[in-house]
């Protein structure tokens, strides 16, 4: 039942979405559903080739509240032929009565009122299926999101063109309006800002930076982190976590920290070089301390080197010197690197 639903609410929901007119909605419906039956073992080749077009199929469906504007209503079918195909509803061949409903289903939206009056037959026949064709139309949110994350990540993690990911981007973007999202949406939208940073485009990611600016700090440590674990390659910073560093806000400081210490991008070197002297020189002294570990490594900075072995050596046994004995950077200071090299 649930996957026919799926496919019901698929056909008849994209027809109202601004998709490009030679793609089969059926054959959509099928492909989206598929993320919900087969998991992480999904297929997304069809869905792929399919671009930019079956992304916002896909979008629609999972996220309905970012589709584009519906275009204005048909006026439709005549009349004439409506009222035919709801007198067919009550044809003795079962075969017709079924093709009838069908056509309805497909053309009379726009003469919803007549199907309405159906609905009020003396025929029980006509009644029920007069509410069947209702019923296709209704337009809610998709169920369960829960049941299509693992498909829905197998599908976006492919997604690499610039296209797609700047309309997922701006997508993402749409969602996060209302705010922090909860359950199953949550999670939905991190796999969404997954697959931006996933796919390692500039302008991409650039379109989420207003999430670690956001006002809620929960969105911006959102936004960091989800954007600093997928990037996947060193050589591959966004400005959004070079911004995340330059925060005012310590949590998204922190997660941007743990993202940048093997930075190889020749693009932003400076650039995070110097959002890490600024932490240094500036910040608290939790910042500072941190922001030692991808200056010494990445930057071979000496003013780092420095101050954390006097907190290493430092007899003083404040909350910072244990947390330079104790740390990953504690140790990684005295495990590799021989203070005559300093």
């Amino acid at each position: 039942m649930f996957r026919k639903f799926c496919i019901v609410l698929l056909i008849t929901g994209f027809a109202s979405t601004g998709l490009a007119v030679d793609i089969d909605p059926i054959k959509i419906a099928i492909l989206v559903d598929g993320m919900a039956v087969r998991g992480s073992g999904y297929d997304p080749a069809e869905l792929h080739a399919l671009g930019a077009d079956g992304l916002a199929a896909v979008l629609n469906h999972l996220l309905p509240d970012t589709a584009p504007p519906a275009p204005p209503k048909p006026v439709g079918p005549p009349e004439a032929d409506i009222r035919r195909l709801l007198a067919r509803l009550d044809d003795d061949d079962f075969r017709t009565r079924e093709q009838a409903t069908e056509e309805l289903i497909a053309k009379a939206r726009p003469r919803r009122p007549l199907i309405e009056a159906a609905a009020r037959s003396d025929s029980l026949e006509v009644r029920l299926r007069a509410e069947r064709v209702l019923a296709s139309w209704e337009s809610r949110p998709a169920e369960r999101l829960s049941a299509y994350l693992s498909g829905f990540w197998t599908y976006v993690a492919g997604v690499n063109d610039t296209e797609r990911l700047e309309l997922l981007a701006n997508r993402t973007m749409q969602a996060f309006e209302p705010g922090m999202p909860e359950g199953d949406r949550l999670h939905l939208l991190r796999l969404c800002i997954a697959g931006v940073a996933h796919g390692r485009d500039n302008a991409s990611c650039d379109i989420l930076l207003p999430l670690v600016r956001h006002q809620d700090v929960r969105i911006a440590t959102l936004a960091a982190e989800t954007v600093g674990a997928y990037k996947t390659e060193p050589r591959f910073v966004p400005r959004l976590l070079v911004d995340a560093l330059a925060s005012e806000r310590q949590p998204v400081v922190e997660v941007a920290l743990r993202f940048v210490v093997e930075c190889q991008d020749p693009k932003r070197r400076d650039q995070v070089r110097q959002a890490l002297r600024t932490i240094f020189d500036r910040r608290e002294e939790a910042l500072k301390f941190q922001a030692c570990l991808p200056l010494m490594r990445e930057f071979r900075d000496p003013d780092a080197w420095t101050y954390v072995l006097a907190q290493t050596a430092s007899a003083d046994a404040s909350p910072t010197a244990r947390a330079a004995r104790t740390s990953p950077l504690g140790r990684h200071i005295s495990t590799s690197t021989p203070r005559n090299e300093l």
